[in-house]
């Protein structure tokens, strides 16, 4: 049998979101189903969480910088 590559590019973006949203969805699913019994751990809540915070606000940060600066270079 021959092997046949899926190219999810060349769906429509609504219909590549809609794919992307029940993946996410079916993971975080099997995560809380597997480990809601167990408890967090502490290295995760307080030293990893706000590092991924801090992460995000420094991304959205440079990005908003970024758009901006080549905003201004266009004119």
């Amino acid at each position: 049998m021959a092997r046949r590559g899926i190219n999810l590019r060349a769906l429509p973006v609504w219909l590549q979101y809609a794919i992307a949203l029940v993946v996410i969805a079916l993971v975080v699913s099997l995560a809380w189903l597997v480990g809601r019994d167990r408890p967090v751990p502490g290295w995760l809540t307080h030293r990893f969480i706000p590092a991924l915070g801090w992460v995000y606000l420094a991304l959205c940060v440079y990005l908003i910088i970024y758009y901006a600066a080549r905003r201004i270079g266009k004119r």
